[in-house]
């Protein structure tokens, strides 16, 4: 996988994992005390500047009571048109 579709992951993990914490109205201050992490560990994971782990998924999945699909979905890469 190319640095930039590695990138493109970890951004799109942390956009989900973000946006089920709100859905979930649970801050990153109580995932990350549920979960067993340091809130900066897990300020970092969300911000996509460093991927989480499969634990981590694993864990905030079992808190929000969702499966980890919904945290790792990622959208397909939009083929370009006339890139030859």
């Amino acid at each position: 996988m190319s640095g930039s579709s590695t990138q493109a992951v970890r951004e799109a993990v942390a956009l989900n994992v973000r946006a089920e914490l709100a859905k979930a109205r649970i801050s990153g201050t109580r995932m990350a005390a549920k979960i067993g992490i340091p809130r900066s560990t897990l300020g970092r994971r969300i911000a996509g500047e460093v991927s989480f782990d499969a634990e981590e998924i694993a864990a905030i999945a079992r808190v929000l009571q969702i499966s980890t699909d919904v945290l790792l979905a990622v959208p397909a890469p939009v083929p370009t048109v006339g890139a030859a």
